[in-house]
């Protein structure tokens, strides 16, 4: 499943997308622990621990591909609407 959602198999899938404008910005990206912004609920669970799960991943790697600018597969999109849902509780 998780192979369906990567940001390398977006790239195997268009290409004719130039990837090497998409992966300069990741020089951009916050990737500290403490951006809780980005991480928290994703990578990061609410106790300041690396989250190691599936979901994390593919949440993880929604993060990443939003903060670029790739399009989300339909897979991340509802995992995205699930944890903006699970966070307004």
């Amino acid at each position: 499943m998780l192979k369906k959602v990567c940001i390398g198999r977006y790239f195997y899938d268009n290409r004719s997308v130039d990837m090497n404008d998409y992966l300069c910005k990741l020089q951009d990206i916050d990737w500290l622990r403490s951006n809780q912004e980005n991480w928290l609920g994703r990578a990061i669970k609410s106790d300041g621990r690396i989250n190691n799960n599936e979901e994390a991943a593919i949440l993880t790697c929604a993060k990443i591909k939003q903060l670029i600018g790739i399009p989300l597969s339909k897979e991340e999109k509802t995992k995205e609407q699930q944890l903006t849902e699970m966070n307004h509780k």
